[in-house]
This record gives C-alpha cells, sequence and structure tokens, in this order.
C-alpha cells in the first residue's frame, strides 16, 4: 500500500513537473517545446548537479531549443530505488544516483562496492569499461529497462577515528560505525574491527559520545558532517572507491530520432567529464582545507599497511562468494583485472 502510494505522488509530482509550464505559457513558442525530465539524488552544489546543469545547457543549444531540460535535484523525487521504478515506468527520461543501484537490481553483482577488492581507480575503470561492465549493465537494460550512460568519480571512503591506524593491528577490538549491512559488518569483523551498526544520522553524536570510535565515508561526507570536530585521524585507506550513475529510460530514449539520440549521448558524455572534473578537484581541495586547518591528520595510503588488512577482508569475501551472495564470474573478473 505504502509503495502504491509512493509511487501515485511520484508520477502526481512528474505530472506537475510538465503541466504547470504550459499552463502558464499556451500559445508562446515554448510550449512547443519538448520536456525531457532529468532527476537525481545530489544537493545543489554537488558536481552531480554540475553535470546535470551541464547537460541542460548543451542540449537545449544543440537541439537549437526543441527540447527543454527540467533538472530536479536533492531527492525530491526519492532515492536510487525509486529513481530506477521511474525510469522504468517512463515517468522521468533521465537520472543520476549513487553506486546503491546495482545492489538494489541485484545484490550478487554489486562487486564494484566490495571494500578492498579494487586497488585503484584505474583498476574500477579496468573493471566497469570492460567485460564485467557490460554484463551488468546488460542484465540492468534488460530486467528493468534502464540504459546506464555513464559514471562519475564520487570519492574514495576513507577510515576515520580517534587514534591512528597503521595496520591491521591496531583496527582489533576498534568500535566502528557501519551501516546495518552484512557484508560490511563481516569484513570489518574480519579485520579485527568491533563494528557497530548505528544510524547516519545518529552517527556524529555517536562519535562524540565515545559510542563508537571510528566510520568511514568519504572525504566530501566527512567534511559536510563535520567528523572533523570529533575525530581526530584520517586514513586514505581508499578501501572503496565510488562513483555514480547517470541512466536513462529506455523506453524513452529508444524512441527518440536518431540523431536526437547520438547528440543527447554526446552531450551527457561532456557533461559527465566536466562534473567529473569538479569532482576531482572537490576531493583534493576539501582534504587540503582539513589538513592546513589543523582538523584532523590525515595519513596517506603510503604510510598504512593496507595488505594487512586486505588479505582478511578478501578472505571473508571469498567465504560470501561461495556462499553465493557475490557472483563469482564477476568477482574472478574483478581479480582477473587488478594487472593490465
Amino acid at each position: 500500500m505504502k509503495r502504491t502510494i509512493g509511487k501515485t505522488l511520484t508520477l502526481l509530482l512528474v505530472l506537475l513537473v510538465f503541466t504547470t509550464p504550459l499552463l502558464f505559457s499556451a500559445g508562446t513558442p515554448e510550449a512547443k517545446k519538448e520536456a525531457i525530465i532529468f532527476s537525481g539524488v545530489f544537493n545543489i552544489g554537488q558536481p552531480q548537479v554540475h553535470s546535470q546543469m551541464k547537460f541542460k545547457e548543451l542540449f537545449e543549444a544543440r537541439s537549437n531549443g526543441k527540447y527543454e531540460v527540467r533538472v530536479i535535484t536533492g531527492m525530491a523525487m526519492g532515492g536510487a530505488r525509486e529513481h530506477l521504478e521511474a525510469l522504468k515506468e517512463g515517468s522521468i527520461h533521465l537520472s543520476v544516483s549513487g553506486p546503491e543501484g546495482t545492489a538494489i537490481f541485484n545484490p550478487t553483482y554489486d562487486v564494484e562496492n566490495i571494500p578492498f577488492v579494487f586497488e585503484s581507480w584505474d583498476h574500477l575503470y579496468r573493471y566497469l569499461d570492460g567485460e564485467p561492465g557490460k554484463i551488468v549493465n546488460q542484465k540492468i537494460l534488460d530486467t528493468l529497462g534502464v540504459r546506464n550512460l555513464g559514471y562519475q568519480v564520487r570519492g574514495a571512503r576513507q577510515l576515520t577515528a580517534d587514534r591512528p591506524i597503521y595496520s591491521r593491528e591496531d583496527l582489533k577490538g576498534l568500535r566502528m560505525r557501519l551501516s546495518e549491512t552484512e557484508p560490511l559488518l563481516r569484513i570489518w569483523g574480519a579485520v579485527g574491527a568491533s563494528p557497530t551498526p548505528i544510524a547516519f544520522n545518529e552517527l556524529y553524536t555517536a562519535l562524540q559520545t565515545k559510542m563508537v570510535r571510528a566510520q568511514e565515508n568519504p572525504v566530501e561526507t566527512i567534511y559536510g558532517m563535520k567528523f572533523y570536530e570529533v575525530q581526530d585521524y584520517m586514513m586514505e585507506t581508499d578501501h572503496v572507491l565510488t562513483i555514480s550513475y547517470f541512466q536513462a529510460s529506455e523506453k524513452w530514449l529508444s524512441a527518440l530520432a536518431e540523431a536526437d539520440r547520438e547528440l543527447l549521448l554526446e552531450c551527457m558524455k561532456e557533461a559527465i567529464a566536466y562534473g567529473n572534473e569538479i569532482a576531482l578537484g572537490n576531493i583534493v581541495k576539501l582534504k587540503q582545507e582539513i589538513i592546513d586547518k589543523g582538523w584532523m591528520t590525515v595519513i596517506p595510503k603510503s604510510e598504512i599497511d593496507i595488505e594487512s588488512i586486505r588479505k582478511p577482508a578478501l578472505a571473508e569475501v571469498e567465504k560470501m562468494v561461495a556462499e553465493g551472495k557475490y557472483d563469482k564470474t564477476l568477482y574472478q573478473m574483478a581479480q582477473d583485472l587488478k594487472n593490465p
């Protein structure tokens, strides 16, 4: 019942976005433009929204005013799940959301988000751009009718704590906040930490009161949530390399004229690259500000014995692969792509 009400509200919102401008511009040239709904889960100022706005600018100009791109931000239309459903139904045309879409579609395919599997951005890119990425993209297309148009860097997840962490030995018994997700709890437990599930909106207080002594998130989140006020150290573990996906409703995309479809893909590629530069620049800028203002001591990856942590983590991952929690073929492909 709740899901039905949620879908109804989403569709009503889409209809409102479509029709309201027409009520006030009937008879004008603008009324003849074809509207494209480009919705996302990110807030104004974030790199993904810069990409949405750049796409709007490029596509509207290059289509000679044929289309009007209506950008929706800030989870106004729900999270990743709601966006996938709306794309499948064709009630929105384009979307951008976080990496959780693969897990929502099929948790066994969510290899890209397993901690410590990917050793570098190049390793992850080889996976996403290679045969594994093609397999996952085709499955999503065949099952949901949603086409992946590209991805954008969101940032590496880093470990913060009230003490320095240089190796697995330093993690032993460390009360660490994690989301209530079985793979994460098992992996961090296997490396010696004491995983503690806590809701994200309670995390700052939990760190402040020492209910937990550590947590993990991208630099953007560490900075935005001011975790530097309640944590002393940030370790550049890069244990998960996160991305954002730009997607389209295949039902809508395939109905476009070929020239318009090619133009859209061209503009989207440029918009993603534009936002990617902003994202990479922001990560460097925010980290440097944390260092310059003395908010946290940042321990670079080169000073951390990552392999002492990675080895027991992947041993636990391989148990989960054997249990069928992750696709064996995709996981093996990820391992095979470590070195080009």
